[in-house]
């Protein structure tokens, strides 16, 4: 059994790898209930539990240069020549360890100064990150608020007794925090407050769900937390003039802020799209305090630390094709949001544990090596670094990100480390 964090979302959950006699491959993946040290108390969702067989495969296909299969080297040689050339853009996937982010960057200050990063998800954390490191008047939540020891209840659903919920999809991209919520709700009775477009899940049963126009979010996080500021100092509520032209109803608002005013130990789950001062706002004036940020990208928080001026990758859709070379690191083209038309006279370099069309055309195609078969760290939803542990010990063509980038920068007297874990 090797034990790991699953990397398909940022949670950080542990993951008990149950291989063969020749770890070959996995038979199982199961969690340890009764590990107290376990950042989710040994929860995890479907996709942790069952995604190892998606991915079984990946990182097992030869390199290629223009469509054509390749050396390993000259593929290397060939995607080296594309990252030193004149301004590349790199685009950058969701889910790089925290020693692939630090090998990536070691990189391009030897042979890439001026390359522009850019992310797939997670960018417009950056806004919120600032702000949030101004502020005085809020702290990040852990999960024990979630998971740990209820007062009201013998189920594990901790001490918070509201949730507002802001720009997020938990469904979707953090589905532990899913489960926890609606556990929350149903043994502590815990109200949950959403503003946006929310999924399926949290439509259903007590939750208040506020859905303004487009483009009036902040308005609403304003009016609500004036609202909460009312009720809390027994004031009366005017809200109808603050909700001009959002789509919200005056009793829907104030039904909300009555929940979250009166709760004790309130946390506000915040998106990447929620505007920075006025979430962090509504946050400071619920009890406590207590915000987490929920990025979807499990690297995120290694990219984003390492690389504060990266861009959302959907603006470099729309740029000029005179710019230098794309790289593709961690993620296709597809999962980019590209498409063949916005590739047509680009050069392009694909690394990546999957193959894709657009990624069979790049200039340079070379194999990573898929997430199960890692060696590393990431930093979770709470701050805490948690350990990425290889489970199969396979031959496959792929390599560590960090290998790869090891091997192009070493005729430039590059001293990257090949093994991710060796410092």
């Amino acid at each position: 059994i090797v034990k790991t964090t699953c990397m398909l979302c940022p949670v950080g959950c542990e993951l008990d790898l149950n291989l063969d006699r020749k770890r070959s491959r996995i038979v199982r993946v199961t969690t340890d209930l009764d590990n107290p040290e376990a950042p989710t108390g040994g929860s995890c969702c479907v996709k942790g539990r069952y995604a190892f067989k998606d991915v079984a495969d990946d990182g097992a296909f030869d390199p290629a240069l223009k469509g054509a299969c390749s050396s390993w080297s000259d593929a290397v040689a060939a995607f080296e020549e594309l990252a030193s050339g004149n301004s590349p853009a790199f685009v950058l996937g969701p889910s790089l360890t925290l020693e692939e982010v630090r090998a990536l960057k070691e990189y391009t200050v030897l042979r890439a100064p001026n390359a522009e990063m850019y992310a797939i998800w997670d960018a417009g954390f950056i806004s919120l990150l600032n702000e949030a490191a101004k502020r005085k008047d809020v702290v990040r939540a852990t999960y024990a608020s979630m998971t740990g020891p209820s007062p009201s209840s013998d189920i594990r659903c901790g001490e918070a007794d509201a949730f507002l919920l802001v720009g997020t999809n938990t469904d979707e991209d953090q589905p532990v925090l899913t489960s926890w919520l609606r556990r929350s709700a149903r043994h502590r009775k815990s109200a949950v407050v959403y503003i946006g477009e929310t999924p399926g899940l949290l439509d259903k049963g007590e939750a208040v769900v506020l859905h303004p126009e487009a483009g009036k979010e902040a308005q609403v996080l304003t009016a609500l937390t004036s609202a909460v500021k009312a009720i809390t100092a027994k004031e009366s509520v005017a809200s109808t003039n603050l909700l001009s032209g959002t789509g919200v109803l005056p009793e829907d608002l104030e039904k909300a802020a009555g929940l979250l005013a009166g709760a004790k130990h309130p946390v506000t789950l915040i998106g990447a799209e929620a505007s920075a001062k006025e979430v962090f706002d509504a946050a400071a004036a619920l009890a406590g305090g207590r915000y987490m940020l929920l990025f979807k990208g499990s690297g995120s928080v290694a990219l984003i630390s390492a690389i504060p001026g990266i861009l959302p990758a959907a603006t470099l859709r729309t740029v000029q094709k005179n710019m230098g070379a794309l790289l593709f690191v961690g993620t296709t083209p597809e999962d980019a949001g590209f498409t063949a038309d916005s590739l047509t006279e680009r050069k392009y370099a694909v690394l990546s544990s999957v193959s894709s069309p657009l990624a069979e055309k790049a200039d340079v195609l070379l194999p990573l090596l898929p997430w199960i078969e890692k060696d590393g760290s990431i930093t979770n939803l709470e701050g805490r670094t948690l350990s990425v542990r290889r489970g199969p010990l396979t031959k496959k063509t792929g390599k560590s990100l960090s290998a790869l980038l090891a091997e192009a920068a070493l005729p430039y007297e590059g001293r990257i480390h090949a093994n991710p874990v060796a410092r």
